[in-house]
């Protein structure tokens, strides 16, 4: 995508921009690290990743970590597709920002529409469900089974974008960003 359009958001880790493309950061702006670069992509301009530069950042090191960092994140993506709604016009910014928090509405309907035309894959997809919330407390206090874990995560984001569309339609937004303790 950076190399035939913009990427809609740059790594909070490390970003840089021409000092003549900033624009003051809104206090109550969630995420900093979207509203800059698309400031400047509204203006014509690009946002691309610099391919030689590295950075080390420290993942969550536990899944209530990272559901508060998803929550927040997804909500600040709320919080400016309300804001900058033409922002909506680039593809970008709605491909990456703002569709994936359709994700847990499209698959409640995968369920209606399943469970109104086949017995079986209704059946299937509650199992599948019911097997992730089964297993929820058991991963997130540490077990590690990977297939196993990677549906509890699947639920655990679909489940956080919930709670974040919430957050958005609120207004309860909480722009100071808190560092878990390590």
């Amino acid at each position: 995508e950076s190399l035939v359009s913009s990427v809609p958001g740059a790594t909070g880790a490390l970003y840089a921009m021409p000092r003549a493309l900033f624009r003051p950061v809104p206090e109550d702006v969630i995420l900093d690290d979207v509203y800059l670069p698309m400031t400047a992509i509204v203006q014509g301009y690009r946002c691309v990743l610099a391919t030689g530069a590295h950075v080390r950042d420290q993942v969550a090191k536990t899944p209530a970590q990272e559901w508060k960092r998803k929550r927040r994140t997804l909500a600040g993506c709320v919080q400016l597709a309300r804001r900058y709604p033409r922002w909506m016009r680039q593809w970008s910014f709605f491909n990456h920002k703002v569709a994936r928090l359709a994700s847990p509405l499209l698959l409640f309907g995968a369920l209606a529409g399943s469970g109104a035309l086949s017995d079986w894959l209704f059946g299937a997809q509650l199992v599948a469900y019911g097997t992730c919330a089964v297993l929820w407390i058991p991963v997130r206090r540490g077990l590690r089974l990977p297939v196993l874990s990677a549906c509890v995560m699947f639920l655990s984001l679909n489940l956080a974008i919930l709670a974040a569309l919430w957050d958005g339609l609120c207004n309860r937004y909480d722009a100071a960003w808190k560092k878990e303790p390590l």
